[in-house]
């Protein structure tokens, strides 16, 4: 076999990869840093696994959620370090106490992203926080079915690919698995972060061994060195997180993602959750961050409510979440930039070939922060003038 789908297709979920029985796919990066299967035709028997496993050839199931939940985690420290408001750590502390084991992504300390088990606490912790990047699979679906055959429970979070990729490996639906996807806007090569990194750090003088794409109530680039930031932008301002954001760079099959509508691939759905309260009124300020959830099957609902007793849980109108989130309704747009973005990396490098790509989107963000920060001082001299008038 010489092409298991069409190359555009392909979400890179590694699926081919891990139940090749001859072990000949390997994943490889095109021109453009994107990973992409690559069969050893020496070595090829032509069996067809990998074609009958791919999700683009076979889409599993998807079902549609009958209800939606705003939550947070109860746990002040575990909101502050998760992306959202701390779902997905109720769902691993859940899984954990209940003696299994749970799949998530994590950089190590060369920034490389990709899917790991965790079989105690501490494990989950660099599971931790958004990551705005693909994450490499490798070979975690065997590594799950081998926990699932041992009877242990097992919980997987990733992307809906990636969630699509593990249910047609594993071939049948195992009682003692639950399955969460992201609600994903799109992911980028590995590669791109990487080229990224090593130009700041070239910049500052300094190397970096971890990145966070979150602040406290901001979306940030940081990077670390030894848990020292040595480099912290407005997320919106940085090249790399810019062309994230704005639909840049990400792999082509995103921009025609089949599961970014209202049917899910997974147990359960979790995100940010976007227009709480324009459908029905709260009784709650947000704090540090609000996930929503979204049981798309029985099995879900069930784990759902054996995690409750971490969460605040506010059940809320389904169309509301719905609504408030773009990628339940159609994957992310190209940018406008998108085509002139591979012609300047090919020749020029990531960094100058995103500078110049998303300089309007950067100019743009910087004169709403010109307006914001006049708005504030604005706002607080009324505040002002209105205690001096009141005395």
């Amino acid at each position: 076999m010489e092409q298991i789908c069409k190359k555009s297709d392909c979400s890179g979920c590694c699926a081919c990869v891990n139940i090749c029985p001859k072990g000949c796919i390997t994943m490889e990066r095109d021109e453009y840093g994107v990973y992409l299967p690559v069969i050893d035709q020496k070595e090829c028997v032509n069996c067809g696994a990998c074609e009958k496993v791919c999700p683009v050839n076979h889409r599993p199931e998807q079902r549609m959620a009958e209800k939606a939940y705003a939550a947070w985690h109860l746990d002040e420290n575990v909101r502050k370090k998760s992306a959202s408001g701390g779902a997905a750590a109720a769902f691993y502390q859940t899984i954990l106490e209940d003696g299994g084991v749970g799949f998530g992504t994590c950089f190590d300390d060369k920034l490389n992203l990709t899917i790991q088990p965790a079989y105690s606490a501490e494990e989950i912790e660099a599971f931790k926080g958004s990551k705005y990047v693909q994450a490499f699979a490798g070979y975690s679906y065997r590594e799950a079915k081998k926990n699932l055959d041992s009877g242990k429970s097992v919980l997987f979070i990733g992307t809906p690919c990636q969630i699509a990729g593990l249910k047609n490996y594993l071939r049948k639906d195992y009682d003692n698995l639950v399955t969460v996807d992201l609600i994903c806007h799109g992911v980028p090569s590995i590669e791109y972060l990487h080229k990224h990194v090593k130009h700041v750090e070239e910049t500052v003088g300094k190397k970096a061994d971890r990145v966070t794409f979150r602040g406290e109530y901001s979306f940030r680039m940081v990077l670390y060195q030894n848990n020292q930031v040595i480099y912290n932008e407005d997320g919106f301002l940085d090249n790399y997180f810019a062309g994230f954001v704005n639909g840049l760079f990400y792999r082509a099959n995103c921009y025609e993602c089949p599961y970014a509508c209202e049917k899910r691939v997974s147990d359960i759905t979790i995100g940010d959750f976007w227009g709480l309260g324009e459908e029905a009124p709260r009784s709650y300020a947000i704090g540090d961050g609000v996930s929503v959830i979204l049981p798309n099957t029985e099995k879900g609902q069930q784990f759902f409510d054996k995690a409750k007793d971490k969460l605040f849980v506010d059940e809320r109108p389904l169309s509301e979440a719905i609504n408030g989130n773009t990628q339940l309704h159609h994957p992310s747009e190209k940018h406008k930039n998108y085509e002139l973005f591979k012609e300047l990396y090919r020749k020029d490098g990531f960094e100058e070939a995103a500078k110049e790509c998303v300089k309007d989107d950067v100019r743009r963000r910087k004169k709403e922060c010109r307006t914001q920060k006049r708005m504030r001082v604005i706002n607080k001299c009324k505040r002002v003038c209105k205690k001096v008038i009141g005395k």
